[in-house]
């Protein structure tokens, strides 16, 4: 099992053209909303501090130790995803394609005796560099 995460993305998108407009030509508007999968793993880990004393001889002799504990867990969390942006130069041989993409995971870690709330939201701003062959 690794630490890492891994994302898929399932959308629906809606290309308006305005490239017949003149006031905005070679830009392609885009909306879409779909569906975010998240596999993520949770490592939780504890360490404790044992503080204590023994007596030798008639003195006290403290001493002190540490445990660690880790606790992993691997979820998937499904998010609604919803995407806005705009294609440049859409019909060029090179296109940049600008999105803001809006993600919401729930993410609850249970290790160790505890429960963690470990969500994830927010925008994301995807840019990306298109070569036609």
């Amino acid at each position: 099992m690794g630490d890492g995460r891994s994302e898929a993305i399932a959308t629906f998108e809606y290309r308006q053209r305005w490239s017949d407009r003149e006031y905005f030509p070679g830009v392609v508007p885009l909306r879409g909303m779909g569906l975010s999968f998240l596999d993520a793993a949770n490592r939780i880990k504890s360490l404790t501090t044992v503080n204590s004393s023994y007596s030798y001889n008639g003195q006290t002799v403290p001493y002190s130790y540490q445990i660690t504990q880790t606790s992993t867990d691997r979820i998937w969390s499904v998010s609604p995803l919803v995407r806005v942006g705009v294609v440049l130069f859409p019909q060029s041989l090179f296109s940049l394609r600008l999105d803001a993409v809006y993600v919401s995971y729930a993410n609850t870690a249970k290790g160790l005796g505890q429960t963690f709330d470990l969500g994830l939201s927010g925008l994301m701003v995807e840019e990306l560099l298109q070569i036609r062959l």
